[in-house]
This record gives structure tokens, sequence and C-alpha cells, in this order.
């Protein structure tokens, strides 16, 4: 699992390495009904957010729980404050 959280964000890595014109500097994340406008960066953990929702990262080990936490925890979307809210539930 662990191996699989950081091709993630490998990936999320590369994808932020993209030059983005001025004009797209912020993209548009449809999250349900709500749409939230998020930096590159934060919307690429968007599909952490799901995967962590989705039980892919239940009984992860506690460095990969904190990795997570960190990841998730500045951005102001509603599916990552519930991937954080189970992350911290799930805590020891």
């Amino acid at each position: 699992m662990e191996g699989y959280f950081f091709r993630v964000v490998e990936q999320n890595k590369e994808a932020e390495k993209v030059q983005l014109s001025s004009s797209e500097s912020v993209r548009s994340v449809r999250s349900g009904d709500n749409a939230t406008s998020l930096p590159p960066n934060q919307a690429a953990w968007l599909p952490v957010a799901r995967q962590v929702l989705g039980g892919e990262f239940d009984g992860a080990d506690k460095s990969t729980a904190g990795s997570l936490l960190t990841g998730l925890r500045s951005i102001n979307h509603p599916a990552c404050r519930r991937a954080l809210d189970k992350l911290r539930a799930a805590a020891p």
C-alpha cells in the first residue's frame, strides 16, 4: 500500500510541473454539486482524498497516515475534510 501512495504522490508532482498559462493558474474542480476553485497542487490531492474515503488506506501505517494528513490538511474541499476526519478517527 505504501508504494502505491508514493506512486500517486509522484504522479501528482509530475502534474504540478506542467506549465500553465496565466489564465489556467487555477482550475475548477467539481465535487458533487459544489464547484470549488483549487490551485493545481491542491486539486492533485482530490483523487487521494477519494482513495482515503474509499478505504484504500485503511490500516495504513503511522508514517503513511501522517503523510496523508499533511497533504490533505490545508485543502479547503469537502472531500479532503471528510478524508481528514476518517484518518483522524482511525489514528491510535
